[in-house]
């Protein structure tokens, strides 16, 4: 029998899976097919009886950034008020 996983779209994922009871998680990059995905899973020592979800990770947003010499201006613009 041949376990399927849904695998996300996302460039990350991560992997839930109980050991001894204990529900851990792998975060790893998606891999591209199923049998990619038990074989990485195996060489962490995670039996596929032992993978009970894989979720996806959404990536961050690009941070926007100001340059520099914006908060200089606003405090010299402040100071020239004054």
């Amino acid at each position: 029998m041949k376990v399927a996983f849904t695998l996300p779209s996302t460039p990350s994922c991560r992997v839930l899976y109980v050991r001894d009871g204990v529900t851990y998680a792998a975060v790893l990059s998606t891999p591209r097919s199923c049998d990619e995905l038990l074989i990485t899973m195996l060489n962490r020592k995670v039996g596929v009886s032992q993978i009970k979800d894989v979720q996806p990770i959404q990536p961050l947003a690009p941070l926007k950034r100001q340059h520099p010499a914006e908060h200089r201006m606003a405090q010299y613009a402040s100071a020239a008020d004054s």
